[in-house]
């Protein structure tokens, strides 16, 4: 009897042992439970928090995106106008070079002029030298013919 005594009391200190060891566990494992429980709290925050920098993040992006089109369009207009300008500028050499060679054509035929009116008034002269002189030799031939 004794023997199943201390056998008994040996089991029920075990028992002890084990149930002692059992709660320790069961403490340990609330605790991990419990800091697994915030640290999935905290991650859910920052998860919130995450999606809604996205969210925003999207809706710049968007924003961006648009404002890109316009100034596509805008860079698009740019050159079209960059291109006549250039069309108009090539034109515009065109017509400075056409009006330096007509200008040159004009000094040229004003020289000409100036020339052909010296040369016109020249002969004037000399025609009207001549015919004077013509007219003195027949007014002298008309004399002369009088007095015989």
């Amino acid at each position: 009897l004794q023997e199943a005594l201390a056998s008994n009391r040996r089991l029920e200190a075990k028992n002890e042992t084990v149930i002692l060891s059992a709660q320790r566990s069961e403490k340990k494992w609330e605790d991990l439970l419990r800091e697994k429980a915030e640290l999935l709290e905290r991650l859910q925050v920052e998860n919130d928090s995450r999606i809604e920098e996205v969210t925003v993040l999207r809706t710049a992006w968007n924003i961006l995106r648009e404002e890109l089109g316009q100034r596509g369009e805008e860079v698009d207009s740019v050159q079209a106008t960059q291109e006549a300008l250039i069309r108009g500028l090539a034109r515009r050499e065109q017509l400075e070079a056409l009006v330096k060679e007509r200008d040159a054509r004009l000094l040229a035929l004003q020289r000409e002029h100036t020339d052909l009116c010296e040369r016109f008034s020249e002969e004037t002269r000399t025609r009207k030298a001549l015919f004077n002189r013509v007219q003195e030799l027949q007014g002298n031939i008309r004399v002369y013919c009088r007095v015989r």
